[in-house]
């Protein structure tokens, strides 16, 4: 009993082996099911946030009682002269979630009364001082933002000026720049 007993134990064993040798041998080349499936969810793609001149900009005297809408760089302003300056302009703002700020500065301003009034697509501040004057635009804006042709800005020295004030001074605008950047809250 002892070599049958011994044989079936190395059979046993010789089994055992070549089971485990077969198993490591096809370990990860063996499969059963598999499946995979490619996305087309779409693609990413970036905004636009643009702006230029398409134009000279339009001078005017908008003063009540002017005796001509004419204005000019020799032109001297008086208490209760409004003088406006159209300026064309192409503006680009594509975003889903595109912020902008329009903001108007390189100028400046000795006067201490002047103010100046910055309307553009929808969005219209006045402000006094050497600026910089902004506008700020919300996503739900960037339609008319695109849309508008021109940025308007006028310039009021009120009536309310008195004795010598405000006399004598001086707007340049001759590095008036306008800027159009992206915001982030």
């Amino acid at each position: 009993m002892g070599g049958d007993s011994m044989n079936k134990m190395v059979k046993g064993s010789v089994a055992g082996a070549t089971g485990i040798v077969l198993l490591m041998g096809g370990f990860g080349t063996y499969a059963l099911w598999s499946d995979s499936v490619t996305g087309s969810a779409g693609k990413i793609a970036s905004g636009d946030l643009d702006i230029e001149s398409v134009g000279a900009a339009v001078w005017a005297d908008i003063s009540v009682g002017a005796t001509t809408t004419a204005w000019s760089t020799s032109d001297l302003m008086v208490p209760g002269d409004k003088v406006q300056v159209t300026v064309p302009l192409d503006v680009t703002a594509k975003g889903k979630n595109l912020q902008v700020k329009l903001s108007v500065d390189g100028f400046t301003n000795d006067f201490d009364n002047l103010a100046v009034n910055v309307s553009y697509a929808g969005e219209d501040e006045t402000f006094t001082g050497a600026g910089p004057f902004e506008l700020n635009y919300a996503p739900s804006d960037l339609a008319a933002l695109t849309a508008a042709s021109a940025a308007v800005v006028t310039f009021d020295l009120p009536t309310t000026v008195s004795s010598q004030d405000d006399t004598n001074k001086t707007l340049d605008l001759s590095d008036v720049t306008l800027h159009l950047e992206q915001v982030r809250p």
